[in-house]
């Protein structure tokens, strides 16, 4: 009688298992090999170890931005102190796979912090700290488990570039509101990272200028910094006007196409505040008519069906 399929691995050895797992993850089919490995662990022979390591590792695949589960992982590979064994097409050690899943989970667990004002500082620091790690641990290395399980080829000093753009990002963003020229040069540090990697950096470029940029009030003359965060362009038509800036003023109250006036943040809101009230006064009385004008077409409209069932009637 002929065995096949599954019960045939009843009678396989664990090194086989072992062999068919790997073979399996070098086709991608990761959820077949976690089915392979663990039938050699079930076994309980002496590559239990490995069996579980494998199984640990390919834990991580629909994963792979999952802080903790990269430190179970790690704790796992490292009770297997200096074990060698091959990964898909990789040689590689426990104990180094140990250190990249430490720098993984805390890369996202960095990245999982949310981006708002009032945590980006932690945020972009706890960045910049994985980036050093990959920066002086393992710069030329190709991260084997990006690699694996999402395609992504890249060495530590990629990924840590990545991270100091980000964090330099981050750390902007949580001062340009107490200082704007400090917030911009932040930006400039991230805009050379993005430069080494290779991007445009034009988000970085565009956030340099406005945060740089100073100009005084059109309505109040207060001398302000950063565009679009203590000052804003506001349409107007002082273009067609004969108008000079004052001879003492070193700051511009205007766009140079005259095309909009400066406003300092004070004062815009101040504006938009009050075009809002105004806006919504005339809301209220167009839906307060348009309800006058429904009730009065009701009014009719009953007031003729009556006339019309008195005819019937007669």
């Amino acid at each position: 009688m002929q065995i096949k399929g599954d019960n045939m691995a009843l009678f396989k050895s664990g090194d086989a298992l072992i062999e068919e797992g790997n073979d399996l993850i070098k086709r991608k089919e990761f959820e077949k090999a976690k089915k392979s490995f663990q039938k050699a662990l079930d076994k309980k022979t002496k590559d239990s170890d490995l069996a579980e390591a494998m199984l640990a590792l390919l834990s991580i695949y629909g994963n792979l931005a999952n802080s903790g589960v990269y430190k179970q992982v790690s704790g796992v590979l490292k009770s297997k102190g200096d074990m060698e064994f091959q990964l898909g097409l990789s040689d590689v050690s426990a104990g180094k796979l140990a250190k990249e899943c430490d720098l993984l989970g805390d890369e996202f667990g960095a990245l999982a912090m949310p981006r708002d004002p009032s945590v980006s500082a932690a945020r972009g620091n706890a960045l910049m700290a994985v980036a050093m790690k990959y920066q002086t641990t393992m710069p030329n290395d190709i991260l084997v488990i990006p690699e694996l399980f999402g395609g992504v080829s890249m060495n530590g000093m990629r990924r840590a570039q990545k991270l100091f753009a980000e964090g330099n990002e981050d750390l902007a963003e949580s001062i340009v509101f107490t200082d704007p020229r400090k917030a911009a040069e932040y930006q400039q540090m991230a805009l050379n990272y993005r430069k080494q990697m290779g991007e445009s950096g034009d988000a970085n470029l565009a956030k340099i200028e406005s945060y740089s940029r100073s100009a005084a009030c059109w309505f109040c003359g207060r001398e302000v910094t950063g565009e679009r965060v203590h000052f804003f362009p506001m349409s107007s038509e002082v273009n067609i006007l004969q108008y000079k800036e004052r001879e003492a003023a070193p700051l511009p109250s205007k766009t140079q196409a005259g095309d909009a006036v400066y406003a300092c943040r004070g004062c815009y809101s101040a504006i938009s505040r009050r075009a809002d009230a105004i806006a919504n006064n005339y809301h209220r009385q167009a839906m307060a008519e348009i309800q006058r004008v429904e009730a009065s077409l009701r009014a009719e409209i009953a007031a003729v069906n009556s006339r019309i069932s008195s005819i019937n009637f007669r």
